[in-house]
């Protein structure tokens, strides 16, 4: 088997500490210093503000007497020293003596006998446990004399490599064996675990004694029990101290417990340098990876809920409803297509469709269309073509189905696919609660340019830009969407054209982008859009996010459009108010 190579000497302090067993631990700093290391013996003489000088003057000496004690029990091959420290406290003096020089250099704690709760809320050990001032080791020692095992218990990271550290200097210097242990908890999600096992072989793959290690990895419900269970076959047990540091600072649980109940001696360890609890969280996908596997995941065709007759009964045996909202615009003339397909097509027995209902602002032509044709009209007040979202809002109070779409009443080439395409995902995947649809425009429609102008040059960028995980959405501007209406119920919408980014981006913070699906819809033709409605909708969108980056509490932030014309001798500026309203649940 190769020679390991050679550990850094040590700089180790054994401070005298009313309640420990100082003498106890001496050989224990000896083996920690190795070789060419060093064992500081250290007495610190309280000196209060406005003491008398003779009597900390008398303390010292009786100091270091006892430290001339402590120094007969050193190793003749180990370097020492003896030092007294002048300090209003043990922790000052022991702070003082670690010095500014950290690198390299070791605290050993004599822990003493007695309830480990009480320690924590006496100094020095509660200070010396929450801000060390070096690399600290925490000592019990235990009922046996010799040491021929020694036990790691280790998740990985700093902490880890400490504890790994002292158990490879005591097995060399002792000729003792070490064994690694890491205990794979259940209750972890299955991502943390791999974290912790990632962090675990990159311990033991980079310890200098790597070949003479015994590594294993115990399945156990409860840490403590498996790390006390395994102490009975070991004479010594290394492991690291609480994570966190300041007022949660601790011992932790599985130090505690075995502290009390294991009879092997027991070193608890605290680098002097904080870790982050975050080590231990798995590390993030890169976007790209998240978003290819979303889109692969979560985009889907309406052909593949067009067997109505599974879709069907997957509804009644999940107990859903299903509700359309047709958003009205300035035109009625496709209503009758939508009320054949909704009513005739979709509502019969068992139906697809369970209620329907068409939203506008007042317009008698409308409401005598829709009257005429049979279906049931909610008309808001103040609402037209650019309050989308205002009309959706009231969609989901007029509407009591499980589920709501969302439908622009313009659209020619009415086709169920529509319907099943966006109720699919809802009834067939229970994690679903936010269905977009996306469809490609014919070559020669006349609002194809415009169209793909405020998706692709507003809407996208912005999402790619601020909330990348979404950037796999084709067209977060649709107006064909669908929602479980309690999930809309409870979240804010935004009053214009554009509503539906706003959601969007709602729904992923609040559940996540697995939460979300796109489904393609084929090819739709409708009214075409005016460059003035593409204009508010793209100024809509842009002043949505801006909202959800909390950027339009500016003092320079302008709710208006400057539209400008140019006649044969001047220019105009039309102002065209264009306030999103958030519309709270």
């Amino acid at each position: 088997m190769p020679t390991s190579p050679p550990l850094p000497p040590l700089r180790v302090i054994l401070p005298v500490l009313p309640d420990g067993d100082t003498a106890a631990h001496v050989q224990l700093a000896a083996d920690l210093a190795g070789p060419a290391g060093r064992v500081v013996l250290l007495a610190v003489v309280p000196v209060l503000h406005g003491e008398d000088l003779p009597a900390a003057t008398v303390a010292a000496r009786a100091a270091r007497r006892q430290l001339r004690a402590l120094a007969r029990l050193v190793p003749e091959d180990t370097l020492h020293e003896e030092t007294i420290r002048a300090a209003e406290s043990l922790t000052r003096g022991i702070q003082l003596a670690a010095g500014e020089e950290t690198e390299h250099c070791v605290l050993i704690v004599p822990l003493p006998a007695g309830a480990m709760a009480d320690l924590l809320t006496r100094a020095p050990y509660a200070e010396l446990l929450s801000t060390p001032p070096c690399d600290t080791v925490f000592s019990r020692p235990g009922s046996g004399q010799a040491l021929r095992s020694v036990l790691v218990s280790a998740r990985g990271g700093p902490h880890a490599e400490l504890a790994l550290d002292v158990a490879q200097r005591l097995g060399r210097a002792r000729g003792a064996s070490v064994t690694v242990m890491h205990v794979d908890v259940p209750f972890a999600s299955a991502a943390e675990r791999q974290q912790e096992q990632r962090l675990f072989q990159s311990l033991v793959a980079r310890s200098a004694d790597n070949p003479r290690l015994r590594t294993s990895s115990v399945p156990a419900d409860s840490a403590s029990e498996a790390v006390q269970e395994e102490s009975l076959r070991h004479d010594l047990v290394v492991l690291g101290a609480r994570v966190s540091g300041g007022k949660t600072a601790g011992l932790g649980d599985v130090p505690r417990a075995v502290l009390e109940h294991s009879t092997a001696a027991v070193l608890i360890v605290k680098p002097r340098t904080p870790v982050n609890p975050v080590i231990f969280k798995p590390r993030p996908l890169p976007v790209d990876k998240i978003v290819n596997d979303w889109f692969i995941e979560h985009t889907t065709h309406c052909r593949d809920y067009s067997n109505l007759a599974e879709l069907i009964a997957e509804k009644q045996r999940r107990h859903l409803t299903v509700g359309v909202a047709l958003i009205a615009g300035p035109e009625h003339d496709a209503l009758p297509a939508h009320a054949r397909v909704l009513v005739e097509e979709l509502g019969g027995e068992p139906p697809l469709v369970d209620d329907v209902v068409v939203m506008s602002g007042p317009d008698a032509g409308l409401i005598a269309t829709t009257a005429a044709l049979g279906l049931r009209t909610c008309v808001i007040d103040g609402a037209d073509a650019d309050s989308a979202g205002r009309l959706m809002r009231a969609s989901l109070r007029a509407l009591q189905t499980d589920i709501v779409l969302w439908i622009s009443a313009d659209i020619r080439n009415v086709h169920a696919k529509l319907i099943y395409g966006l109720a699919g995902p809802l009834i067939m995947n229970g994690d679903v609660h936010y269905v977009q649809g996306f469809y490609g425009l014919p070559a020669d429609a006349p609002d194809a340019d415009l169209q793909n102008v405020v998706g692709e040059f507003t809407a996208r960028p912005l999402l790619n830009l601020f909330f990348a995980e979404l950037s796999g959405l084709i067209d977060p501007l649709t107006t064909e969407h669908a929602i479980l209406r309690s999930t809309g119920l409870n979240l804010p919408l935004f009053s214009g054209s554009a509503a539906q980014i706003g959601l969007l981006i709602d729904v992923y913070e609040r559940l996540g982008s697995g939460a979300i699906s796109q489904v393609a819809l084929e090819e739709r033709i409708a009214r075409p859009l005016a460059m003035l409605e593409a204009t508010r909708r793209a100024f809509s969108a842009t002043q949505i996010v801006a909202h959800r980056l909390g950027l339009t509490t500016r003092d320079r932030t302008s709710l208006t459009i400057k539209l400008i014309h140019q006649t044969e001798a001047h220019f105009e500026i039309d102002l065209i108010d264009a306030r999103e309203i958030e519309l709270l649940p």
